[in-house]
């Protein structure tokens, strides 16, 4: 209740107060007890509900963890990870070091198929988010932003996992509903016909 009490804890309390507790919390979302880590997801859920940029500092060592969780054949436990996942990519903005970018980025490229698949669903959630907050489409920003999406997807439509291709084809059509017109009409017509072939 304190960490989601936003008017009598400020943002640099709650941030102190949350990191002493980060280990225990860890632990408790990586519990391969089911309902020990789903109730787990719920409570941070509702934490980044509440707090949204202020939980900025600890997206990444949560994400991390969360991604690895798609590994688990429990699927209560891979649901809600993923669940929490997509809460933090929706609710909470990337800083400009881009570090929630980078984790799901690392994810794209992780061994373990189950991972690759569960990071291109995070692209497209996070494709969704920027085209919400205009980030995609304007701004001086913007370009790199699409750039690196685009280098990202184009690694995943050549994955040997075919679920994994199929996660990054729908990420990338969510790209190209995002910014109709501005990958390049010659980018375009290259990614046309990786999704053209893959189908």
């Amino acid at each position: 209740a304190i960490c989601t009490d936003t008017d009598r804890v400020p943002p640099e309390h709650f941030q102190k107060l949350f990191s002493r507790l980060t280990g225990r919390i860890l632990l408790q979302l990586t519990d391969r007890r089911s309902q020990v880590c789903k109730l787990g997801c719920l409570e941070i859920g509702a934490i980044v509900l509440s707090r949204k940029s202020d939980f900025l500092p600890f997206a990444a060592m949560f994400l991390t963890p969360l991604f690895s969780l798609a590994k688990i054949t429990k699927k209560v436990i891979a649901e809600a990870a993923s669940n929490l996942s997509f809460q933090i990519i929706k609710h909470v903005a990337d800083g400009r070091e881009g570090t929630i970018f980078s984790v799901i980025k690392a994810s794209c490229g992780d061994r373990a198929r189950t991972v690759r698949r569960e990071g291109f669903r995070m692209v497209q959630a996070t494709i969704k988010y920027h085209h919400n907050e205009g980030t995609l489409e304007r701004g001086p920003t913007a370009p790199e932003t699409r750039k690196r999406f685009l280098e990202l997807i184009r690694r995943g439509v050549d994955d040997s996992d075919a679920k994994t291709r199929s996660e990054s084809i729908r990420a990338l059509v969510a790209l190209k509903r995002a910014v109709p017109g501005q990958l390049g009409k010659k980018e375009e017509e290259e990614e046309e016909d990786k999704v053209t072939t893959e189908r």
